[in-house]
């Protein structure tokens, strides 16, 4: 499946391998920010500028919950893997932790001074993290809205945020063209990646790989020349020693060592953005 939202309030489902669209779901007053599909691809939460969070059942397209606890427009949506809680982030600069089932909030975490621009669950669900424009990363327990650490460091927005796969670590990108890795639990700094580009967002393009570890910068695929790289996404690989940033550049790289150094680049043709 495909969600999209848009601006005009509605979400659209569209079954990708046919290409055809399933649903129009409508109920929002205002414009979507952001949607995210359940772990089983049974529901969906949405996020706008009506100030709500809603839940809604794919197969049908009928409107299951809706949640009004913000007070600013909900700028980012995210479940949590087994599919109970909603995470949402609100230009208030709060987070809101909601239960899927009745739409009832089950914590609000406050502390950011700016709009909350990404949120994103462990995988054991216990913690959220969100990336704010503040330039913080804040780490949340989920169940008391209590704030766990704050990861100071980014000059500019926090425009993602990516758990390793253990919950020890977290990779954070921002419009100050860097990634940072951090120690969860306190907010160390752990390892700063310097992209030569001013942005980093989610949405998905090419790719860098960076080890944590140590942090060199391994390979490059790059797939066409143009303009300033826009890093666009982050996630950690396989056993959380790499982590991938995107630009929509069409680029591949592998980060190895302190310095982030490239040892190597290659080109690839089947690279697209998303």
């Amino acid at each position: 499946l495909v969600v999209a939202g848009s601006w005009d309030s509605t979400i659209r489902v569209w079954d990708a391998r046919a290409g055809r669209q399933i649903s129009c779901l409508k109920g929002h007053t205002d414009g979507i920010y952001s949607v995210s599909l359940s772990w089983d691809s049974r529901m969906i939460a949405s996020g706008s500028d009506d100030r709500t969070v809603r839940i809604w059942d794919v197969s049908s397209g009928k409107q299951l919950r809706c949640c009004r606890e913000h007070n600013g427009s909900v700028t980012c949506v995210s479940w949590s893997e087994d599919g109970r809680m909603i995470a949402s982030g609100s230009d208030d600069g709060t987070v809101g932790v909601w239960e899927a089932s009745s739409g009832n909030l089950i914590s609000c975490c406050e502390g950011h001074e700016g709009s909350v621009m990404i949120v994103a669950w462990s995988r054991d669900g216990r913690m959220i993290a969100s990336g704010s424009d503040d330039g913080t990363v804040g780490v949340w327990e989920a169940s008391s809205g209590n704030l766990i650490s704050c990861c100071e460091g980014h000059e500019g927005s926090v425009m993602i945020v990516a758990w390793s796969r253990d919950g020890r670590m977290i990779a954070s990108g921002s419009d100050d063209g860097t990634v940072r890795v951090w120690e969860a639990s306190s907010g160390r700094p752990i390892r700063s990646c310097k992209e030569k580009t001013d942005f980093v967002n989610n949405v998905s393009g090419a790719v860098r790989l960076i080890e944590t570890t140590s942090g060199k910068l391994g390979y490059q695929i790059d797939r066409s020349e143009g303009p300033r790289p826009f890093p666009t996404h982050i996630a950690w690989l396989g056993n959380g020693q790499l982590i991938a940033s995107g630009t929509d550049d069409q680029k591949v790289r592998l980060w190895e060592g302190m310095f982030f150094e490239l040892k190597e680049m290659r080109r690839s043709k089947r690279l697209k953005t998303a």
